[in-house]
């Protein structure tokens, strides 16, 4: 089942199933156009954000200076991330959601490295998933992960964006829709 989100213009992300306010801590993993976006976005809604980036594939990581991010275009402001990090174990302690803006092809190393990290009760959500949640849940039933971590793919990234400088996004647009589905079926909500 596939459930179609609206995105309401900033400062409230429906599809990220977060608004301002409600101050969660947030691990976001990728560190390029969507991934700095995504960290600088939820920073800006009063978030507590770590951005993680593979220490073989660092993207911008080590290029934003003083933890700051700015966006500019459809979104605007300057955003402190609280961490960045290439420690996968670190990146994931303690965060309520787990947001995978990566490559697809790069999906399942990542959820292989964090998953014997991640506690019961946290959302792992892949932004361009290409069912990834499908694999994910067939490996912590091989590994006989017995917590309960939820799971769900989005489409597609919610921002049309790029990065010009690291640490600099412009965002060209916010999508109006994407959908949305987990893993099991049976947690997918509406």
């Amino acid at each position: 089942m596939i459930m179609r989100v609206i995105i309401i213009a900033s400062p409230v992300i429906k599809v990220l199933f977060i608004s301002k306010g409600r101050h969660m801590k947030i691990t976001v993993i990728g560190c390029g156009h969507g991934g700095q976006a995504l960290a600088a976005h939820l920073s800006l809604l009063d978030h507590q954000v770590t951005l993680y980036a593979d220490e073989k594939h660092p993207g911008y990581l080590h290029q934003i200076k003083d933890r700051q991010i700015t966006l500019e275009g459809a979104i605007e402001g300057k955003a402190s991330i609280h961490r960045l990090t290439t420690n996968i174990k670190d990146a994931v302690r303690d965060a309520q959601i787990i947001y995978l803006s990566l490559p697809t092809d790069a999906h399942f190393q990542q959820f292989k490295k964090m998953l014997k990290f991640l506690d019961e009760g946290q959302l792992v959500v892949t932004l361009a998933g290409n069912y990834s949640s499908i694999y994910f849940y067939q490996e912590m039933v091989r590994v006989a992960k017995h917590k309960k971590v939820l799971l769900a793919d989005l489409a597609s990234l919610p921002y049309a964006c790029r990065t010009e400088n690291p640490g600099r996004v412009y965002v060209i647009d916010v999508k109006k829709e994407v959908s949305i589905a987990a893993m099991p079926a049976l947690d997918t909500p509406g």
